[in-house]
């Protein structure tokens, strides 16, 4: 559906939400090129603004930057995550932060018939990148009649680790002591966490091994910020699995890869480096790499897992067979099954605690704020104003 409104909208039309990763379709670039013309103009002029205005937080503006409004040229790539078209009726996208620090996690701010509605997605204000939220709600959008709000934290505790610094810190603890390899259980996707490990391995004097996938996500930050640890800088290294590696290697793959397979190559760690100086090395891996751990497990010189995501994702889930059996090894590990292996927790949220939820609110000062994502929506009214419950399959109209 939303190939067909992307490629067929005209003015006068009803708007649509556009998911941010759907795939706009066009007869042929100079199509695509003169439909996207607009909005790079107006993001251009917009950002222009911004670093005028607070080059602190937005970045240093150059004297090139101010023509590239009139221009085709735009700093990121050929799409733009709009997700919202139509005549007198608007959807902003504003971009917080989730634990990954990555792009992918937005908040709405949506106005129709005189009304507005602001949806908070899932955020942080505790992360590498907080000064988002600081901007956020110093200067919040006004006249909300209804908050969308996310509580994953509501009854949860985030006090063990506060900050992405405390979880680099106690990395590094572990790094500095370390007779053997180390494990991060980790997401290829954290990069708040990726940065964390690697400050960690830098001060320590470690090198952090990450696989292909994680290697080329890092690749792919760099389109948008060049302060992300890729495979090229020091105390970084790649490990070649061989599924990966194949799909890296063939031959109808090189061209879309480009650069990145030499350099790859080039950063690449081997198997017997890894046996022969264990100690030296810091490896990130996913929750199911239990069977690789215990291959290095020894009882006279243990290996530490160190597990920073979600304690839950440990818990065995009913009737989700694959993921309890992935995550099976891990929870021996925690509870101390396997000789050789010490599991240590570290891990700060990639949710806003109470305190940031109420932050906030209070900034946005909504009409009414209506409980999402979260377990607790009826505690909400304990720590919050203008609560408006509603049940799944409810309809409200917006007052």
């Amino acid at each position: 559906m939303s190939i067909d409104y992307g490629r067929n909208w005209q003015p006068g039309m009803e708007w649509i939400i556009i998911d941010r990763e759907a795939v706009l379709g066009f007869d042929d670039e100079p199509a695509k090129s003169s439909f996207y013309k607009m909005f790079k103009r107006t993001v251009q002029s917009v950002k222009n603004s911004l670093q005028l205005n607070d080059e602190k937080t937005w970045g240093k503006h150059t004297a090139s930057d101010l023509n590239q409004g009139e221009s085709d040229y735009c700093d990121f790539g050929d799409e733009l995550d709009f997700l919202a078209i139509g005549p007198n009726k608007q959807l902003v996208c504003i971009e917080l932060k989730h634990g990954s620090y990555t792009s992918g996690i937005y908040a709405f701010l949506i106005e129709a018939e005189g009304k507005k509605v602001f949806y908070s997605g899932d955020f942080r204000a505790h992360g590498r990148k907080s000064i988002l939220f600081d901007s956020f709600v110093n200067q919040p959008p006004r006249g909300i009649d209804m908050l969308l709000m996310e509580g994953t934290m509501l009854q949860r505790d985030n006090s063990d680790f506060p900050t992405e610094e405390s979880v680099e810190t106690t990395i590094a603890t572990v790094l500095s002591a370390q007779d053997n390899i180390s494990f991060l259980i980790s997401l290829s996707q954290n990069i708040d966490r990726i940065v964390s490990a690697f400050r960690a391995c830098k001060r320590t004097g470690k090198i952090l091994v990450i696989d292909l996938y994680t290697a080329w996500v890092l690749e792919q930050m760099r389109q948008v910020t060049n302060n992300v640890p890729t495979i090229d800088w020091e105390h970084i290294k790649v490990a070649f699995d061989k599924t990966r590696a194949n799909v890296l290697m063939g031959r109808d793959n090189r061209a879309m890869f480009g650069s990145f397979v030499d350099r790859a190559i080039r950063n690449r760690v081997t198997g017997s480096e890894l046996t022969g100086n264990p100690h030296k090395y810091l490896m990130l891996l996913n929750i199911s790499s239990g069977r690789l751990i215990k291959k290095f497990a020894l009882q006279e010189k243990p290996v530490t897992v160190i597990y920073s995501q979600w304690q839950g994702y440990l818990n065995q889930v009913e009737g989700a067979v694959g993921n309890n059996k992935a995550a099976a090894d891990m929870r021996e590990m925690k509870a101390a099954m396997i000789p050789g292996v010490t599991f240590l927790y570290a891990h700060t949220s990639g949710h806003a605690t109470v305190a940031d939820l109420q932050h906030f609110a209070a900034a946005l000062k909504p009409n009414k704020l209506v409980p999402i994502h979260t377990e607790y929506g009826s505690l909400y009214k304990d720590h919050f104003e203008n609560v408006l419950e509603i049940a799944d399959g409810e309809t409200v109209e917006v007052q």
